[in-house]
């Protein structure tokens, strides 16, 4: 099977489904990422180069292929370009399930690369919603045990020093935040650790 997994900014994928992409490779299936921005306005980008960041953890998760585009950060738009950027990526590694941001979230860039995938994806079987760190309203329909793939995470997560950093200033431990979302999600799923996902469309 082939799973392509799209986000906004660099960290958004390890942050919100690291653990069940890794389970997913782990399990002989190809693991696809497109990032749709190099994320240079949640940073310093004198000090932190957050596209060198994401091709690290790339390089880290052994993952099958990455996509990464150069959309303003802040400022993606959910119009026929991206809608066809992405649909391009789909037929480079006709996916047999996709998984991207949900649709209600605080960024405004989550919210655009919801809408564009979702209308990039409609002739597509399987497209599943990720819990970013500002999603709401998210109420999971599938839950999936990562306690074997948990210590993974922690580590790819540390691929992504701007935000350690930047979340060290407010205060915020970047990792634990991901952390506890899973820690919280395994206590509906008999598990320590789980993600969640929202169920888009799934055809049998």
């Amino acid at each position: 099977m082939k799973i392509l997994s799209i986000g906004a900014h660099p960290d958004d994928i390890e942050y919100s489904c690291y653990g069940f992409l890794q389970k997913m490779k782990k399990a002989g299936h190809e693991i696809y990422l497109l990032v749709m921005s190099v994320g240079e306005c949640g940073t310093d980008p004198l000090m932190y180069n957050r596209e060198t960041e994401q091709n690290n953890a790339f390089q880290k998760s052994g993952f099958s292929g990455i996509f990464i585009k150069k959309y303003k950060d802040g400022e993606i738009p959910c119009n026929s370009k991206v809608i066809s950027d992405i649909e391009n990526v789909m037929k480079n590694v006709e996916p047999d399930l996709i998984l991207t941001h949900y649709t209600e979230d605080y960024h405004q860039d989550h919210r655009a690369v919801a809408m564009a995938t979702i209308a990039a994806a409609r002739n597509r079987k399987a497209l599943l919603f990720y819990q970013s760190y500002s999603a709401i309203n998210f109420v999971p329909q599938i839950y999936v045990n990562i306690e074997e793939e948990i210590q993974d995470k922690k580590e790819i997560l540390n691929c992504f020093t701007s935000q350690l950093r930047k979340n060290e200033k407010k205060g915020i431990d970047f990792i634990e935040c991901a952390i506890a979302t899973n820690r919280h999600y395994g206590v509906f799923s008999n598990a320590n650790y789980a993600e969640g996902f929202c169920v888009y469309k799934i055809v049998m």
